[in-house]
């Protein structure tokens, strides 16, 4: 499950936008309310909080849209969360093979 708080190329990531997009413009977000005010006050490192950043994005829509737009959200970091236990699998698989290639299976 994500956490509580969003980066700065994580929320660039949500936006659809390129991180360096976001540095140079999150004070005109913030100021036109189309984003939260970052957790830190503006100091780096950048940082929103994900429940204020879904809200604001999500206010102009109907609650069924809400709802959807949340049951995405959570499609998409369960799915994320299986990518990332697949690929710890995988990488622990590897790392086992190695150590037994490199001193014999162990009994």
């Amino acid at each position: 499950m994500p956490g509580p708080s969003l980066t700065v190329d994580e929320l660039a990531e949500e936006l659809g936008r390129k991180t360096s997009w976001l540095y140079d413009h999150w004070r005109a977000e913030v100021a036109e309310k189309r984003l939260p005010p970052p957790l830190n006050g503006g100091r780096p490192p950048l940082a929103w909080d994900r429940a204020q950043v879904h809200a604001v994005r999500d206010r102009e829509l109907t609650r069924s849209q809400q709802i959807s737009a949340a049951a995405i959200r959570a499609a998409y970091a369960a799915a994320d969360e299986t990518r990332l236990s697949r690929r710890s699998t995988e990488r622990i698989a590897g790392d086992r093979a190695a150590l037994d290639e490199r001193f014999g299976r162990q009994a």
